[in-house]
């Protein structure tokens, strides 16, 4: 018969091969995407054509407009959630006091 504590032991080292054993498994996975990652890398051949000085130029006006556009919309959404917080807290204290 053994003796108090065999059950926790035993789960232990149940956990230990298991976790061991989805290791190996997670390395053999991560091993096999890595190699076919790398077959489809080698095989893959871009043919973009070479931007000429106005086109990038162009592009990047419009992705600085876009940054502005977007930094401008989120400061209005900041001020209107402070404005309509600051209104449900006013209502609040109204009702409060």
């Amino acid at each position: 018969m053994l003796g108090g504590g065999a059950g926790p032991i035993s789960e232990m080292i149940a956990k230990i091969r298991y976790n061991r054993n989805l290791n190996l498994v997670r390395r053999e996975r991560y091993a096999r995407i890595k190699d076919e990652f790398n077959r489809t890398k080698l095989n893959l051949k871009l043919n973009l054509p070479e931007g000429s000085p106005e086109m990038r130029e162009a592009i990047r006006r419009e992705i600085i407009r876009h940054k502005k556009r977007t930094l401008i919309r989120n400061i209005i959404a900041c001020c209107l959630g402070v404005f309509l917080t600051l209104v449900c807290l006013k209502n609040v204290l109204i009702y409060l006091f």
